[in-house]
């Protein structure tokens, strides 16, 4: 009870401070974030992919003109679902074109939460004529580069020297990020960066060439028949990623009710993470409603291998997603595994129906052999894969279907369909159905299903998006699923779901209120003091958020936080825990100084009660880190207009950043273990940035 008394105190506190404050915010949408966090509570590792901040920074500069933008480009602006796209261009093509920003509430489907949410990244303005469409190409590109060191100044266990003078870490904390870009609206864009991790070596040892990673594309798009030409690093999306979605997947629309994958096959890849992409080169061909896609891609991975039994070949049992290379031993797991894919799609797109047939094949230099465990029965086996899938999406009004059918070279199947449904302006409802075979195997696939690998698993999924009366909504969701085989910690078939209750105020423009319920009951078995996996039991779960944002004026924002986990709360090893934070942001419009801060606490009871926050950083980065036991943390990240502070007028760009954070944990003596082991209860980060260029 002690908990939850210091939790309401605290939470009274930041709304009685709330009433005082007047701000905006423009960061990633609150529907974004509380998408990244919900990922993250599955264990799901989110890539070190910008790729979705890059797009908005872009759309900011340069807003999408509503009246001349194709499915496609709405599409890609990702923050509108299909039935939003197809209402605007149906309200488009029977009412003209589009004269105030106003009038997007006259369109079905565009409400005011959807209109302020899409507001800073659309114009209305009519397009260039075609001569300067073609000289801007070419004379008006855009080029940036970014520089940014980031470093803990904490030691950690491994830069610490033996009696030998030896350190398991070989390279400095530093973490070093460097990115040109250069980009002509769509018709050419180049790309070159180089990233090194904190603890890798630097231009030195076994890093004489630099950055411990790489990364290099030239794209060419919009000529003639060529859509897009890539030559470097790219990542292929199909369907609902049952065979193939690299990068950070980004659902479109409402939180309950965006289940469906939306996105062009092809896209340059330029973010720091080593694993989710494909070198090579890759063409996507159009001609009217057809486009052909094929792409061929030879890459060294890292993974951990052991002897085969009976033979002397080296077996994968997992492959390396990390992309550290600090020590001797990381460092021999090094692009140890060469990895050669292809594919392709052939895509058929009206304004009603789009279907599309994909393949995708795969080589690796090594079979893949698991570990020899009951639930590795149907597990991944060999060096080659191939995977065949059909999709579809059809709308017709406020009807959306969606979908994909994929088999594997022995032909286990896999199969996700849903349904969006608009029944009224104030209603929406959405139902997406899964059945995943026990055996059905995939690389690179990504779909939405409880299963980080989309395999073994039954299930039922269930949204609606209510909004009662102006400036109401809520969300209602429900998730029931089976897995037919055992998995890991999960001894037996098992079953689960999960129900999510939200509700959000907004009487204005300045104020939103959003309160989430969540309970959830996941299958596990527990390890008993042998190490024998007893009996697989239900464990219960509930989650209770309440977030305040108060935005009433363009200069300041503040957003509060408070939210209490209850973890198996009948058993004996039952935990709770709350967390509360508030953040404050500051945007003076003709100042060259802005930036945001945030002070959060979190007391919980272990582990099992973690619970997730996201946090802003520098331009272009994020993180949401599980939070547990007693901590107090907090950081602010400061952001300087260079240019104008001093007094450039003209010429390049420059702005710089710098993000400060800290966690401290009162009750330790020591944070982490092995080589990341901190001596001390505080871990301090230093993240400083600079860009030159729009």
């Amino acid at each position: 009870m002690s908990k939850i008394c210091v939790m309401l105190m605290c939470l009274l506190s930041c709304i009685l401070l709330c009433k005082s404050l007047r701000a905006q915010s423009d960061l990633v949408s609150l529907t974004t974030q509380q998408q990244w966090e919900a990922l993250s509570e599955k264990g799901i590792t989110l890539p070190d992919d910008d790729q979705f901040l890059q797009k908005l920074n872009y759309f900011s500069r340069h807003p999408l003109n509503l009246n001349k933008a194709g499915k496609e480009d709405l599409e890609e602006l990702g923050l509108i679902n299909e039935i939003q796209v197809n209402q605007l261009l149906t309200y488009r093509r029977m009412l003209g074109n589009l004269l105030s920003v106003y009038e997007l509430q006259a369109v079905p489907g565009w409400d005011l939460s959807l209109i302020q949410r899409v507001l800073p990244y659309i114009t209305l303005m009519n397009a260039a004529t075609a001569w300067n469409k073609v000289k801007g190409r070419w004379n008006k590109g855009e080029s940036s580069l970014l520089l940014r060191y980031s470093t803990q100044l904490e030691k950690e266990a491994g830069y610490q020297a033996d009696t030998n003078g030896k350190r398991n870490y070989l390279g400095s904390p530093a973490r070093l990020f460097m990115r040109y870009q250069y980009k002509s609206k769509d018709i050419l864009q180049l790309n070159f960066l180089g990233e090194k991790d904190a603890g890798e070596q630097f231009f030195r040892g076994y890093q004489k060439k630099g950055f411990d990673f790489y990364s290099f594309y030239v794209a060419i798009g919009k000529l003639g028949i060529i859509k897009q030409l890539i030559v470097g690093d790219y990542t292929v999306s199909m369907g609902q990623g049952l065979i193939q979605w690299q990068g950070l997947s980004i659902a479109r629309g409402p939180g309950v009710i965006a289940l469906e994958r939306q996105s062009s096959v092809l896209h340059p890849y330029s973010s720091p993470g080593e694993v989710q992409f494909h070198r090579g080169a890759a063409i996507s061909l159009q001609k009217r409603a057809w486009e052909l896609t094929g792409f061929v891609s030879f890459k060294k991975l890292s993974a951990h291998t052991e002897p085969d039994t009976g033979s002397r070949q080296e077996s994968i049992r997992s492959l390396l997603s990390s992309g550290y290379h600090r020590t001797v031993g990381e460092l021999r797991t090094k692009n140890n595994i060469r990895q050669l894919a292809g594919g392709g799609a052939l895509i058929y797109t009206t304004p009603a129906v789009h279907v599309a047939l994909q393949a995708v094949s795969y080589r690796f230099s090594e079979p893949f052999q698991k570990q020899d465990q009951p639930y590795n029965l149907f597990a991944i086996r060999g060096r080659s894969f191939l995977n065949v899938s059909a999709s579809y999406n059809y709308t017709r009004r406020n009807l959306h279907l969606f979908g994909e059918t994929a088999v594997d070279k022995d032909f286990h199947s896999a199969s996700i369909n849903g349904m969006l449904l608009s029944l009224h302006p104030r209603v929406d409802l959405a139902v997406v159905h899964r059945m995943l075979a026990r055996d059905y195997h995939s690389i690179n696939a990504d779909a939405n299903t409880q299963n980080t690998q989309p395999a073994n698993e039954q299930g039922l999924y269930t949204g609606m998006v209510l909004r009662p009366a102006d400036g109401w909504e809520i969300e209602v969701a429900s998730d029931a699923y089976r897995f037919p085989w055992l998995k890991y910690r999960i001894d037996a078939p098992a079953a689960g779901k999960e129900f999510l209750v939200q509700s959000s105020y907004k009487p204005s423009k300045q104020v939103e209120v959003t309160s989430r319920f969540r309970w959830q009951s996941k299958p596990l078995s527990a390890t008993g003091s042998d190490g024998v996996m007893s009996v697989v039991k239900a464990v219960q779960q509930t989650n209770w958020r309440l977030q305040i944002d108060l935005s009433p004026s363009k200069k300041l924002t503040l957003q509060n936080r408070c939210e209490m986990v209850w973890y198996n709360k009948k058993a004996a090893d039952r935990e709770e825990g709350f967390l509360i934070f508030s953040e404050i942001y500051y945007r003076p419009a003709h100042f060259p100084v802005s930036g945001n801060a945030r002070v959060q606490y979190t007391e919980t009871d272990g582990y099992n009660s973690r619970l997730y926050a996201f946090e802003s950083s520098v331009r272009y980065a994020f993180s949401v880190p599980a939070f547990f036991e007693k901590s107090f943390r907090y950081y602010c990240n400061l952001r300087v207009n260079v240019s104008s502070l001093l007094h450039r007028k003209s010429g390049i760009r420059i702005d710089g950043w710098l993000r400060w954070a800290q966690s401290i944990y009162p009750e330790k003596n020591s944070l982490g273990e092995g080589n990341d082991l901190i001596p001390g209860n505080r871990k301090s980060e230093l993240t400083l940035e600079l860009i030159l260029g729009p």
